[in-house]
């Protein structure tokens, strides 16, 4: 009898200390003895954004790589094109972010304070890029005369062509323009779906109707062509102050490497030593040329009035012969 009294006595104690314990930390409706999260007991880094480290990853690989070709003596756009995915993935992941606020019902400043302010200004770049589309085709088709770099630009398109498109985009922006004064107005920020659109838009224009604009006075084919029809053979062609587009062109589209010619007594010896010989010159430095040397040319191929930065095809000539205006 004495031993079951002690232990009775001792698993009423021990139901007791249980009901307690269960008064004193209140539960979280889920299975009987759970208790809800004391404020202690959470992860210092629960409030930390997972992703971060990555993004800024991203966008330090991004910064460094523009800051190492920023550096560099050669500049070209296509050198960019490894580090664009990086830039993208920042991009996205913020667009993503600032879409499912909207979807929670959020509004950007709910979140993060910048998101508000960045949409509005990629609203406003958007607008002022479709306006600046409209004036530079409106000056096209109807400015009197621009200047020997862009007057080539007029042969391309035709003058119907220009005024459509000079309309179209300024009705575009027009209306981007129009809905930054709305959401300044009511405090709100466009969408990213339809930021994306417009920009997508811009894009394309440019990458058809600009491109097909600029690419015809731009390009060195007819330069090449030139050359292998007044300079055959697969020997080097003769350049004056040759740049790094017209080594590569040359090489690219020939099969032939240059032979430079750095300074005008280079030229003067090369025309010494081979009379009749071709040299490949831009224009623009063909006029700086000392008078007496530059007396000897004559065109053979010139490309002005149709390339933004023409090329001629120059042999010696005999003292006295009449000059090509072109090299006045």
């Amino acid at each position: 009898m004495p031993a079951n009294r002690e232990e009775d006595s001792a698993a009423a104690s021990e139901v007791w200390e249980a009901e307690v314990s269960e008064a004193a930390v209140p539960e979280t409706g889920g299975p009987r003895g759970s208790r809800a999260a004391l404020p202690g007991d959470e992860p210092k880094t629960a409030s930390l954004d997972p992703g971060a480290p990555v993004r800024r990853l991203l966008l330090a690989t991004f910064a460094f790589g523009v800051l190492l070709l920023s550096l560099a003596s050669t500049k070209r756009g296509l050198y960019l094109l490894p580090l664009l995915p990086a830039l993208a993935a920042c991009i996205a992941w913020w667009l993503a972010g600032v879409e499912g606020g909207r979807a929670a019902g959020e509004t950007p400043a709910a979140g993060r304070s910048w998101d508000r302010p960045t949409l509005l200004a990629l609203l406003a770049l958007a607008g002022l890029a479709a306006t600046a589309l409209a004036l530079a085709a409106a000056v096209l088709r109807w400015a009197p005369r621009l200047g020997a770099g862009i007057d080539p630009l007029r042969s391309v398109p035709s003058r119907p062509g220009l005024a459509a498109f000079a309309l179209l985009a300024g009705a575009a922006s027009a209306v981007l323009l129009v809905q930054l004064v709305r959401h300044l107005a009511r405090r709100t920020a466009p969408r990213p779906t339809a930021l994306v659109g417009a920009y997508l838009v811009l894009f394309l224009s440019w990458q058809t109707a600009g491109k097909a604009l600029v690419d015809p006075v731009k390009n060195l084919h007819d330069m090449t062509a030139a050359v292998a029809r007044l300079n055959p053979g697969d020997g080097p062609v003769a350049a004056y102050r040759p740049s790094e587009s017209v080594l590569a062109i040359v090489n690219y589209d020939l099969g032939r490497r240059v032979l430079p010619l750095a300074q005008p007594a280079d030229l003067a010896a090369h025309f010494a030593r081979q009379p009749g010989a071709v040299v490949l010159l831009a224009l623009d430095a063909a006029r700086q040329l000392p008078p007496g040397l530059r007396s000897r040319l004559r065109l053979v191929y010139d490309e002005t009035g149709r390339k933004a930065s023409p090329f001629g095809l120059a042999v010696a000539a005999s003292r006295g012969m009449p000059i090509a205006e072109t090299l006045k």
